[in-house]
């Protein structure tokens, strides 16, 4: 349960991460 929950939250925190990293490029660039 923790572990199913600790994977999602890691998913959702990378998805998030990738978003911002893609908008900061697209600032920069």
């Amino acid at each position: 349960m923790i572990a199913s929950y600790s994977f999602t939250a890691n998913a959702t925190v990378m998805k998030a991460v990738d978003r911002m990293a893609k908008t900061l490029l697209n600032i920069t660039a």
